[in-house]
């Protein structure tokens, strides 16, 4: 049985999640063979620079405006009259990733973009594809853009988002709420001692873990320069992704505690389970690596549109705390330090909304699929 996983490099979320499949799916006796292929890779050369550029660029400058079409292209007037540009658009510029669909002519293709999903629906309709197609949703809450008439199946994080879809006219049949995947290496029982000892970290203080995405987008120092009077408390961890002037500015700067400085790191489940808290933006991939480590999230600077969806979730579950002005950020760590079954509770409810087996699940689900299609080989 083939197996092709198709993801689009804006941020890594959607990649990581793709990847989290296929090492599952690698294990499998009935798969052959499991590919991960950037989409965009295969799209033309402009499509490939600068979409991520312009999602970087928006989210950045223009966050609100960024929200504004976000949300009125999920209305679905308004989506009617622009889908069938958008699908020209794409026809446009998948030239060669339609060619390579065509030759890999996998069993099964697990999307976890939207763009690589509506290239692969446009291929069945057009009847240039005959395998499977399954669209693994990477935020809570799905847009207009996640959903095309030839997918077969979708599979989404919750409850609340197959509701979603079934709004959206998809049969429920074609709806799994399996939660979204991370990596294995997510669900592994870590010593905090040890981890503590490993990471260079002072014992017995509270552990608070700063991380904005690959990009490393948000008023980190700002943030961090709220809590000097909780000096001898706290400690903090900053991730700053790529964000060089980030990193090199916290450098510069002078804590009333210790801080502890990193690029973009590949121990993301070490700092996860040595901590307490963890003040990010709520991006799917983030929010599900923390709710499988019962790891509360104090939400900060959510982009408009996908994250503030995904941030509604997390804090309808009681799994997160969310801060927006100044000196709210100080004030909730101050109550987590006075009363400890406040972060107990917020521990609790990620630990009850996670989906930590959602790796392993959405794999035998695929792999039934590709039985279905004939995908079984000898």
């Amino acid at each position: 049985m083939k197996i092709l996983i198709l993801h689009a490099t804006a941020g890594e979320g959607h990649k990581k999640i793709a990847e989290a499949i296929a090492q599952e799916l690698s294990s499998r006796p009935q798969v052959s063979e499991v590919k991960v292929v950037d989409a965009l890779d295969l799209a033309s050369p402009h499509l490939k620079h600068s979409y991520p550029a312009i999602y970087f660029y928006a989210v950045k400058l223009i966050p609100h405006l960024w929200g504004f079409f976000y949300y009125l292209l999920d209305v679905p007037l308004v989506y009617f009259f622009v889908k069938p540009f958008r699908k020209l658009f794409n026809r446009f510029q998948s030239v060669k990733l339609r060619a390579f669909i065509k030759s890999e002519n996998p069993d099964v293709i697990a999307a976890t973009h939207f763009y690589a999903a509506e290239v692969v629906a446009e291929l069945r309709k057009r009847g240039e594809f005959s395998g499977r197609l399954i669209t693994v949703i990477t935020d809570v809450v799905p847009h207009a853009f996640w959903v095309n008439e030839q997918t077969d199946s979708y599979w989404v994080m919750s409850d609340e988002s197959a509701k979603n879809l079934t709004q959206r006219g998809v049969d429920p049949r074609k709806v799994t709420a399996g939660g979204i995947p991370v990596k294995t290496i997510f669900l592994q029982q870590e010593n905090r001692a040890e981890l503590t000892q490993k990471l260079g970290l002072t014992p017995h203080r509270l552990n608070i873990l700063f991380t904005s995405g690959s990009f490393g987008i948000g008023p980190i120092i700002e943030q961090i320069r709220e809590l000097t009077n909780l000096g001898g408390q706290i400690q903090v961890m900053v991730v700053c992704g790529r964000n060089k002037k980030l990193y090199h500015r916290l450098a510069n700067a002078r804590f009333t505690f210790p801080v502890m400085l990193m690029g973009f790191v590949n121990n993301m489940h070490e700092l996860m389970s040595v901590s307490d808290l963890m003040v990010a933006k709520p991006g799917g991939s983030t929010t599900c690596e923390s709710l499988v480590k019962n790891l509360p999230m104090m939400i900060s600077a959510a982009i408009p549109g996908q994250e503030t969806r995904n941030a509604r979730w997390l804090l309808k579950n009681r799994a997160a705390v969310e801060f927006k002005k100044k000196g709210d950020l100080n004030q909730v760590i101050q109550k987590i330090l006075r009363d400890v079954t406040m972060l107990k509770t917020l521990k609790e409810n990620a630990a009850r909304i996670a989906r930590p087996k959602a790796a392993q699940a959405v794999s035998d689900f695929i792999v039934q699929l590709g039985k279905v299609s004939g995908g079984v080989k000898s």
